[in-house]
Order: structure tokens, then sequence, then C-alpha cells
């Protein structure tokens, strides 16, 4: 065996009452708390084996209460579509592109109208570009009524020889499954859901089959603003491919809530 490589990973992340992507909502009891929007999305870079070609991977969360549902022989029924391009930063082209539809079939026509049951999807883009900046654009359409919702990011496909050796983000799934066709991504956002399983992932490409050390580690700040060490684990594992891709669980019932850093290193 021989030393690969070495690199340090970090992300940060808070834990709040609500998941990813909030926004502040007033309470009656005169304070604001982080609500879960009505629609958000994740997405992802990924990569392949071989020539470390980067992926797009989408996973989209739809509340029911946004969707329209016709009734059909006692069931309730509805239909949205994810549209996905990315476009050159300079010029607005469109590059590359991908669609889906999705149906939802519901029994309850209370659970037609919840604010707490969601709707989700997960989809994929080969990008085949040359790494740099780009813009990342996303639709939403409600089927029966038309209704669009629309976002755009600016994502950037890292240049694999600017770095000592090339990785992905530090991401959390919603499940612990990683094969490539059901890799679900749930967010790379920094507010994660409070009290809930944290489940990290990322990719890193290695020379030839070799074994790996990692050392997590995650920091949580004080009042103080420092980050003060409050867990750290060594593990070994073995890459067999080249794309080594390593799943951690970091808590099956989470964190309090806070400030967290969390750091990887890897040889």
């Amino acid at each position: 065996m021989k030393k690969l490589f070495f690199i340090v990973l970090a992300c940060l992340f808070s834990l709040h009452v609500l998941a990813q992507d909030p926004y502040l909502k007033p309470t009656r009891y005169g304070f604001q708390i982080n609500a879960i929007p009505n629609i958000s999305y994740s997405s992802f870079i990924s990569y392949k084996g071989g020539g470390w070609k980067p992926e797009l991977i989408i996973r989209t969360r739809l509340k029911n209460d946004v969707l329209q549902f016709t009734k059909k022989e006692n069931r309730y029924h509805a239909g949205y579509e994810v549209s996905i391009n990315v476009r050159d930063i300079a010029t607005g082209n469109v590059l590359r592109s991908n669609s889906w539809r999705r149906s939802v079939e519901l029994e309850s026509f209370e659970d037609t109208n919840s604010r707490k049951k969601f709707q989700f999807s997960h989809g994929k883009l080969n990008l085949g570009l040359s790494p740099g900046k780009y813009i990342e654009f996303l639709e939403i359409t409600d089927l029966s009524t038309q209704k669009v919702f629309r976002n755009q990011r600016e994502i950037e496909i890292p240049d694999p020889q600017k770095e000592p050796i090339a990785h992905s983000e530090i991401a959390f799934l919603a499940s612990g499954r990683t094969e490539s066709e059901d890799l679900r991504i749930w967010t790379l956002d920094e507010k994660m859901r409070f009290n809930s399983p944290l489940i990290t992932y990322l990719e890193v490409q290695t020379p030839e089959a070799d074994t790996v050390y990692i050392v997590g580690s995650v920091y949580l700040k004080d009042e103080g603003g420092n980050f003060n060490n409050i867990e750290q684990e060594r593990f070994v594992e073995f890459s067999s491919d080249s794309v080594f891709r390593y799943t951690r669980v970091l808590t099956e019932s989470g964190y309090d809530e806070g400030r967290y850093k969390l750091v990887y290193e890897i040889e």
C-alpha cells in the first residue's frame, strides 16, 4: 500500500427546527421561525469513473398543497414536469437540457391540501462541459394549471488540474443509497433539519485502487465565535474504482441546534 494523496474538505451547516431553503415566518408568539418553502430543489455535480466526467443530479420537493388535483374514481390525481438546462454564463445560450414528468395519486382529499407532505422527483443531466461557471435554470410546471415555478443558480464545474486531487463538494443525502441512478441528494445548503439523521456524501478521484484513510471531525461554534471539536473518528476504506464514493452517517438522531463545521481529511 502506498500513500495516494492528502486533502482536507470542509463544509459549514446549521441545524434549525425546519429544513433547507428556509424563509422566516412570523409566529403568534412574537418570534420568527425557519419555514419550508412550497417548492425547493437541490443540485449536485457527481462524477463518473474513468475520465472524471461531470453529471448534474437534481432532486425537487413540492408541497402537496401547490399541485392541482382532480378526482377520478375515488382517487385524486395530479402531475408536474421538471425541466433543467445549463446555460453559458455570458451569452445565456442553452448548452445542455433534460426534462421529466411525474404523476401523483392520493387516496385522501386532506392529503391534497397538506402543507406537511411532499412530492419528490429525481433526475440527472450529463454535462460534458469544460470546467468553469455556468447558469443552472430550473422550471417546474403544474400540468393541470400550467403554473410555472422558475429558479436559476450559478454552478461551477471544478478544474481537476487545479486541485491536488479532484473531488466533489460535501453533500447531504436523503437516504444512505448511493447508486449512481438513485443518488438522493437532499441539500448542499447550510440549514439542515433539526433532530433528524445527517448522512454525508462526497466523491474523490483516486489514482488507483488502494486503501484510503479518512478522519472525520465535527466542530461546534460557541458564543465567542470559535469552533470547538466535539467529535472525531478515523476510518479505513478501500477504493476499487477511479472514483471513491464515501458515505458517512454523522448522527441518526441529529445534533443540538447550532452552527457546525464538518471537516474530512483524506489520504
